[in-house]
């Protein structure tokens, strides 16, 4: 357990191709649990990545609270002061959504977040979630904008998670499709040489 409830995360500095203008990237990593029998909280993010919170720009994997959980892939834009946030239950929230996931402890699942063009001003941002090597979901033709201050945010790492994590791997840019079936066929490409 890590005092004060704290999380693990990495600085996205230098880690993230994040920019004014436009930027994408890609996040990979393998999953190995139950989300309906292990996770013993509300909500569970295995990945996010963000400055606070949703309402500040954010970008994330979690279980939810329904029965069966569901997946989600969210991209939530940086909300002005004073602004509205998305409701997460909103038909029109930047949210990817797999019902009722069906995870069992033992089997590893392989998750691709992976999005383009954020942060251009433009309705033209494009998101994909990928299980096991299949694009499963889609957010696009929006303007999703960060506006974050890169040196606060954070990549955090198994936020309420109760199960196994492997292969973590951020990429600076969008992946292609290729790419994604490369790495489930074969995760022994992002390891390093030996």
């Amino acid at each position: 357990m890590l005092p004060r409830n704290g999380r693990i995360f990495f600085p996205s500095k230098n880690h993230l191709a994040f920019q004014k203008g436009g930027w994408g990237g890609a996040v990979s990593f393998w999953i190995n649990t139950d989300p309906n029998q292990l996770l013993k909280t509300k909500f569970c993010d295995p990945v996010q990545i963000t400055h606070r919170g949703a309402n500040n720009g954010g970008i994330w994997l979690d279980f939810n609270d329904a029965r069966p959980r569901d997946m989600r892939m969210g991209v939530f834009p940086a909300i002005p002061e004073g602004g509205t946030g998305f409701k997460e239950e909103a038909p029109n929230a930047p949210l990817v959504r797999v019902k009722g996931v069906g995870f069992k402890s033992g089997e590893w699942h392989h998750i691709v977040l992976n999005w383009r063009n954020f942060d251009t001003s433009q309705p033209d941002a494009h998101a994909t979630l990928f299980i096991d090597g299949q694009p499963l979901g889609h957010m696009r033709d929006r303007a999703i904008a960060m506006n974050w201050d890169i040196d606060r945010v954070g990549i955090y790492v198994a936020v309420n998670y109760i199960g196994l994590l492997d292969e973590l791997v951020v990429f600076n840019r969008a992946i292609t499709d290729t790419e994604v079936s490369q790495l489930f066929k074969s995760p022994e490409l992002i390891r390093p040489n030996q």
